[in-house]
């Protein structure tokens, strides 16, 4: 985890998917709202693109 800010993080770590081999992942942006921690809305927003198009947070 790296610090980025005052309430934003970016994180890496590993992920699986469906049982698959573990793998790598991040950093993936993290910010602080409302005292819980969530990934950012530009990272969210990419990640719904990429399956529902570039329209998916507008």
């Amino acid at each position: 985890m790296k610090i980025t800010g005052p309430d934003t993080v970016d994180a890496s770590g590993k992920g699986s998917f469906r049982g698959l081999d573990s793998y790598s992942v991040g950093p993936i942006p993290f910010v602080r709202f409302e005292n819980e921690w969530k990934v950012s809305r530009a990272f969210a927003c990419r990640v719904v693109g990429a399956f529902d198009g570039s329209d998916a947070c507008a």
